[in-house]
């Protein structure tokens, strides 16, 4: 299996909202992964488009690799506090309310699709 780069999913994205005849175009990211956010905000965020780009701040994420212990330096390796919860749990509401979802590769993603 193949994890797509950020770039193809973007370009998802604008295909999606050109595609589209709604006069307002609303993209949620939720992620655990700090480059989709940095990539994503470099297309979106921007004055010069018609989207309006929301991701929260102040979520744990990573940048993914190998940590100095040789495992991979994902979110879900790092111990959990009670706020993670809650950032997953608002991120899984907001992800119902979206009327397409890109990338359906994790727990949270495949619950907010069956709402």
């Amino acid at each position: 299996q193949r994890a797509p780069a950020n770039a193809e999913y973007i370009m998802r994205v604008r295909k999606l909202f050109a595609a589209s005849t709604k006069p307002q175009k609303i993209l949620y990211l939720a992620t655990d992964d700090s480059q989709a956010v940095l990539d994503f905000q470099a297309a979106f965020a921007r004055a010069d488009t018609d989207v309006n780009f929301c991701c929260r701040e102040d979520v744990k994420r990573s940048f993914g690799g190998v940590r100095d212990d040789g495992v991979d330096n994902e979110v879900h390796r790092n111990p959990c506090v009670e706020k993670d919860a809650e950032d997953a749990l608002l991120d899984a509401l907001c992800l119902a309310k979206c009327e397409e979802l890109i990338c359906v590769d994790s727990n949270l993603s495949i619950f907010a699709a069956l709402q």
